[in-house]
């Protein structure tokens, strides 16, 4: 892919904008993608017939189930060209087998009905992407695209309809007078000839829109990669680096240039001296072929004779045209007639007899007899009926919006939901399970066993245990033990002063430093602590 032979020009447009330049693409090379859309709808239309010649529909149903396969080929070509190549290599069996075979599952099962097909396309056809990268690629390119690719097979799919449609009226409109064309049975789903020419039709159809229909999905394509990988900067950037060498080029030559010309000066000089009579002999040459030229290509004054010939025969098609437009101006040629409402082409002369009623008679007695009634009561009885049918329903819409509005207060409020702490902080267990029901007696024995550092890791884990559960103070699992005094301090309303702080002193010097507490002084951090976070 070389930029700068891209055939349009890089900047970023609107996805309308884009469209437009598709439609332009495809105008350019309307005929080679005409071809090579049509070329194997043709072949497969064939072989589909062979196998359901007596089943029309269907094999119209297949050709337009393999459109995501016939929609490959013409990208793939249009590709090429607005790069600037030649789609040489794209004809032989073996490139087309590897283009229709791949992802061919996906794109003809839960792909199929894609409406951004022509925009996604090229993810497949150019990109070769498939399964999980297509789909990311195909996210990242969406956005801002997406859109309009969507109304744009919308749009296309009614002018494939409206293709055939149109040929039908047509031969109805020009041929109608002179062959009997039932338009119905061109929609008719029975084997036979019109139901071919029908689908010859719906083929002839697809096939003047595809061009229009890829060129537009590709120009959003590219539109989209030039917004998303800056083409337009790169290029600019190239563009500037060459005029950067150009000018340094430029440079070398007017300094080689600027030698030559100091050598032929002195060459110059020194054939001054030579008379200049062959330079004048030169001029006057000149001279005298411009005059001759001249003098030949000044027109001929006419003799009078010719002139006096011209304008009699002038007159006399200037009258004969004046004849000529008086007669054609003038019935039978022009009949003039004020016509203000619709009438027939052939108005017929006679009134056709109506045809059998048999099995009707029915029917007719009931006309009769209703015409023979008079049920203007009944009408109008309807009609006031159906006036209060409306009446209540706008009363009853009308009560039920208002009876919401009163309701409604705004969006529910929702008290936030409690926040489970954590239940273990620096390998320590705070859960309430993991702590002994009376703490008071636990941390007692501990102390009179002599073992401090039992008693003072459940006054900290204890003390750790109020925080999180009945204070709500934010501490992580992860957090260590200074973070975790920070945390405390950041809450001024705890009231805890620098009690917690000393704990943490108390609880660091006995665990990494191995210096045994005062029990008195734990001991009344434990009590005063406690009485402080207790909710």
């Amino acid at each position: 892919m070389n930029l700068n032979e891209l055939q349009l020009k890089t900047r970023v447009r609107s996805s309308w904008q884009a469209l437009d330049i598709g439609v332009l693409m495809a105008r350019r090379w309307y005929r080679p993608l005409l071809l090579a859309w049509m070329l194997p709808a043709l072949l497969l239309y064939g072989l589909l017939n062979l196998v359901l010649y007596d089943s029309p529909a269907w094999a119209m149903l297949g050709l337009w189930w393999c459109k995501p396969l016939l929609d490959r080929l013409p990208l793939l070509m249009l590709s090429r060209y607005i790069f600037n190549e030649r789609p040489t290599g794209l004809f032989n069996w073996r490139s087309l087998l590897r283009l229709y075979r791949f992802d061919m599952l996906a794109a003809l099962l839960w792909r199929r009905a894609d409406m951004r097909r022509s925009f996604n396309l090229a993810v497949t056809v150019l990109e070769q992407q498939k399964g999980a990268a297509r789909a990311k690629r195909c996210a990242a390119l969406n956005p801002g695209c997406g859109r309009a690719a969507s109304w744009l097979t919308l749009v296309m799919v009614h002018l494939e309809l409206l293709v055939p449609i149109s040929i039908v009226l047509a031969l109805v409109a020009f041929a109608g007078s002179y062959i009997d064309i039932d338009p119905d049975l061109f929609l008719s789903v029975d084997a036979g000839v019109y139901a071919h020419l029908s689908n010859l039709g719906m083929l002839l159809g697809m096939s003047l829109v595809a061009p229009f229909y890829l060129g537009c999905g590709f120009s959003l394509y590219l539109n989209r990669r030039i917004e998303l990988e800056a083409w337009d900067l790169e290029l600019l950037f190239r563009e500037s680096h060459r005029r950067r060498s150009d000018v340094d080029t430029g440079i070398e030559a007017g300094v080689e240039a600027g030698v030559e010309a100091k050598s032929a000066e002195q060459a110059e000089a020194k054939n001054s001296a030579k008379p200049a009579a062959s330079d004048s002999a030169n001029v006057l040459g000149l001279a005298l072929a411009a005059w001759v030229g001249l003098g030949l290509l000044s027109p001929l004054a006419a003799t009078p004779a010719e002139a006096s010939v011209y304008s009699t025969e002038a007159a006399g098609a200037e009258q004969a045209r004046e004849e000529i437009r008086q007669i054609l101006e003038t019935p039978p040629f022009v009949i003039e007639k004020q016509v203000e409402e619709w009438e027939w082409k052939d108005k017929p002369t006679e009134v056709p007899e109506p045809e059998s009623l048999e099995g009707w008679e029915w029917l007719a007695d009931l006309a009769r007899w209703m015409d023979q009634m008079n049920l203007g009561w009944l009408f109008q009885l309807v009609e006031v009926l159906l006036w209060a049918a409306l009446g209540l329903l706008l009363f009853l819409l009308t009560r039920a919006l208002v009876k919401h509005l009163k309701a409604y207060n705004g969006p529910e409020y929702k008290p936030p939901q409690p926040v489970a702490g954590p239940r273990v902080i620096m390998g320590m267990e705070i859960s309430a399970d993991s702590l002994p029901e009376d703490m008071d007696a636990a941390i007692t024995r501990a102390f009179e066993q002599g073992d401090m550092r039992l008693a003072v890791s459940l006054i900290y884990r204890h003390i750790l245990h109020l925080l999180v559960d009945a204070r709500r103070v934010p501490l992580e699992s992860w957090y260590t033990e200074l973070e975790c005094a920070a945390a405390v301090r950041s809450r001024a309303e705890l009231n805890v002063d620098s009690r917690f702080d000393e704990l943490t002193r108390l609880w660091l010097r006995l665990a990494y430093a191995h210096q045994a507490p005062d029990r008195q002084q734990a001991e009344r951090l434990y009590r005063e602590l406690r009485e402080v976070l207790a909710v």
